[in-house]
């Protein structure tokens, strides 16, 4: 999960915010169920989804050192789906393995 925010992160304004290929209106029309389900799109702001996956991380580090695990991965898989909801057209075979 970690490797995964890593290499989300390099293009998280391209992708994740309304500054983006694809903002949450548009979001909204081709994917009305999965907007509603992701907490990536509270926001369309930058410093919302850099709050976002810094959680995501914090809790990924917290999973990897056997702190909390079963909140832990709660949280983890909560904010993972939350991610790849909030941009589907990113989405490939890896991610559904991650899931």
């Amino acid at each position: 999960m970690l490797i995964d925010l890593l290499l989300r992160s390099r293009n998280l304004v391209a992708f994740y915010t309304d500054a983006g290929v694809f903002p949450r209106s548009v979001l909204g029309v081709q994917y009305p169920s999965m907007s509603q389900l992701s907490i990536h799109t509270l926001s369309g702001a930058t410093w919302f989804q850099v709050l976002l996956f810094v959680v995501a991380g914090i809790f990924a580090v917290s999973l990897l050192l056997g702190y909390r695990t079963r909140l832990s991965t709660v949280v983890s898989f909560v904010l993972l789906v939350s991610l790849q909801f909030r941009n589907p057209t990113l989405l490939n075979s890896g991610d559904s393995l991650l899931w």
